[in-house]
C-alpha cells in the first residue's frame, strides 16, 4: 500500500461518509414526510417514534450502502480527474485499478456488510418497524372504541395449499391473537375432486398440540370413488367410509353442481392432520417489498414450486435480495471507469450522467419484475436480469477505460 493508494482511499472515504450520511438524512426525512401526520393522528409517544426510526434505519442499508459507493466514487475520483490527478497517477506509471486497489477492497468489506445486513439486522428492521406501525394502528382503535375482534384483523384472505389440496377462503383474520373467522376449508383428492368441505365461525392453530380447531361450524361430504368422508373425534380426522346408497342427482360431470351427501354441524371440530401456519395468512397479504429475507423464506416454503402465480413476486424479491451484495461490485466496477471517460466540465454533468444510469436500472428492474409475474421470464432470470445487465455494463465500461 502505497501513497498513491492511501490518498485514493482517503480522498474516496470522505466522499462515502458523506454521501451515505447525506442519503440516510433524506430517507429518514421523506419517510417523516410520510408517515408522521399519521403518527400524530394516532397518539404515538415521542419515544415509540423515535424507537421506530432508529429500527428503520438498518432496513434501508442493503440498498443505500451501493448508492453511496456508487456517487462517491463519481464525485471523488470525478474531481481528481478534473484536476488532471488521474492524468499525473497514468503519467507515473500507476494503473487506475492499481490506485483504486483500497477502493475495490473496501467495496468487496462493504459488499460482506450488506450481505450481513440482510441476513440478519434487516429482516429483523423490517419486521420491527411494521410491527410498530401496526401498533400504532391498533392502539388507535382501542381508543376509537373498535371491539377487540375487528382490532388487527385482515379481510379477505384466500390460500391454496396445493400441496395438501386444500383451499382456505377466510373474512376476516386477526393478525394478534391469529384466528380467523367466518371461513371455509375446500378439501380434494389429487386429480381436483371435492371430498368435504368445513365451514366454521371460528378457527385457530394449538400451538401445543399443532392442532386446528374449528369452532361452530358444519362440514359437508361428497360422494367420491374413496367413499364419503366423516369426522372421527377419536382420531381427530375426517376419515372415508363407505358412500350411501347412489343418489339420481349425483353427476361425474366437473362443470355441473354435486350434491352433498352429509352435512353435520359440530361445536368443535379438532383436526390433526391440518399443518397450516396462521402466520401464512397474514404475509400472503403483504406485498413482496414489505417482507423481510426471513419472511419470504417462511412464505416460500408453504407453497409448492408449482404454484407459479402466488410463488412469482415473492421469488423475485428474495433473488433480488440475495444479490444485492453484488451491488456494491458492481458499483465500484462501473463507477471507476465511468468516472474518468467522457466530459470534464464539472460536478454536475457527472452526476447528471450517474442520474442517466439510475433511470435505465430502474426501468430494467421494472421490466423485469414485470415479465417474471407476467410468467414470460422465470422467477429467478427475472430477479437477476437487473444485476447480469450491470455486469455487462461493468465489463463494457472497463473494457473501454482499459
Amino acid at each position: 500500500m502505497n501513497l498513491i493508494e492511501r490518498y485514493v482511499f482517503r480522498e474516496w472515504l470522505k466522499a462515502f461518509v458523506l454521501v451515505l450520511g447525506f442519503l440516510c438524512g433524506l430517507t429518514l426525512l421523506q419517510d417523516l414526510a410520510n408517515n408522521l401526520g399519521d403518527f400524530r393522528n394516532y397518539g404515538a409517544s415521542m419515544e415509540s417514534v423515535c424507537r421506530y426510526y432508529f429500527c428503520l434505519l438498518p432496513g434501508y442499508l442493503p440498498w443505500l450502502i451501493p448508492i453511496s459507493l456508487f456517487i462517491s466514487i463519481l464525485l471523488s475520483l470525478g474531481g481528481m480527474a478534473r484536476r488532471n490527478e488521474i492524468v499525473a497517477l497514468r503519467a507515473c506509471g500507476t494503473s487506475l485499478p492499481m490506485a483504486c486497489r483500497l477502493v475495490l477492497v473496501a467495496a468487496l468489506a462493504l459488499a460482506g456488510c450488506v450481505y450481513g445486513l440482510n441476513s440478519e439486522w434487516a429482516p429483523w428492521s423490517v419486521e420491527e418497524t411494521r410491527e410498530l406501525k401496526e401498533s400504532f394502528l391498533r392502539d388507535d382503535q382501542v381508543k376509537r372504541g373498535l371491539p377487540e375482534t375487528e382490532i388487527g384483523t385482515t379481510r379477505n384472505i384466500r390460500f391454496d395449499n396445493k400441496r395438501s389440496h386444500r383451499l382456505w377462503h377466510i373474512n376476516r383474520f386477526n393478525e394478534i391473537t391469529k384466528e380467523a373467522y367466518d371461513l371455509q376449508v375446500f378439501v380434494r383428492d389429487s386429480t381436483g375432486v371435492e371430498l368435504y368441505r368445513i365451514s366454521a365461525a371460528l378457527a385457530w392453530r394449538d400451538r401445543e398440540n399443532g392442532t386446528w380447531q374449528f369452532r361452530d361450524g358444519r362440514y359437508m361430504s361428497f360422494r367420491t370413488d374413496s367413499g364419503l368422508y366423516r369426522y372421527s373425534a377419536a382420531k381427530g380426522l375426517m376419515v372415508s367410509g363407505p358412500n350411501i346408497s347412489p343418489d339420481v342427482n349425483s353427476t361425474q360431470l366437473m362443470n355441473l353442481p354435486r350434491i352433498p351427501q352429509i352435512a353435520k354441524t359440530f361445536d368443535l371440530m379438532e383436526l390433526r392432520d391440518f399443518d397450516e401456519k396462521p402466520e401464512i395468512f397474514a404475509l400472503l397479504r403483504k406485498k413482496p417489498k414489505d417482507l423481510s429475507l426471513r419472511e419470504l423464506n417462511q412464505a416460500l416454503q408453504a407453497f409448492p414450486s408449482v404454484e407459479n402465480t402466488a410463488l412469482r413476486p415473492l421469488a423475485i424479491r428474495r433473488r433480488e435480495i440475495l444479490l444485492a451484495p453484488l451491488g456494491c461490485l458492481f458499483a465500484a466496477f462501473i463507477a471507476i471507469p465511468f468516472s474518468v471517460t467522457g466530459s470534464r466540465r464539472g460536478t454536475g454533468v457527472g452526476l447528471a450522467r450517474a442520474l442517466g444510469l439510475f433511470v435505465c436500472y430502474y426501468l430494467v428492474l421494472t421490466a423485469a419484475n414485470s415479465l417474471g409475474e407476467a410468467g414470460v421470464l422465470g422467477a429467478e432470470v427475472a430477479g437477476s436480469l437487473p444485476s447480469i445487465v450491470m455486469a455487462l455494463l461493468a465489463g463494457f465500461l472497463l473494457w473501454r477505460s482499459r
